[in-house]
């Protein structure tokens, strides 16, 4: 992205699939599952060791994840 003659705030990019910054939370449009991680992040509503099972049960699968975590 910030390669193209388009884009005029390279300094400003950031290739990163969902960026907070305090309560601010944004995210390109293919990243639903880090975006839905980082809202709670952000709110602080859940622990974060629970909003990183859930991130990782959407995103290395259930099964692995159980596994992971030691739930399998």
């Amino acid at each position: 992205m910030a390669e193209l003659p388009q884009y005029t705030n390279t300094q400003g990019y950031l290739p990163e699939e969902s960026f907070r910054d305090k309560n601010i939370v944004t995210a390109n449009g293919n990243a639903p599952v880090a975006f839905s991680a980082d809202v709670p992040k952000a709110l602080e509503t859940a622990p974060e060791q629970a909003i990183q099972e859930f991130a990782d049960f959407y995103s290395i699968g259930f099964h692995a994840a159980l596994k992971k975590y030691g739930y399998a």
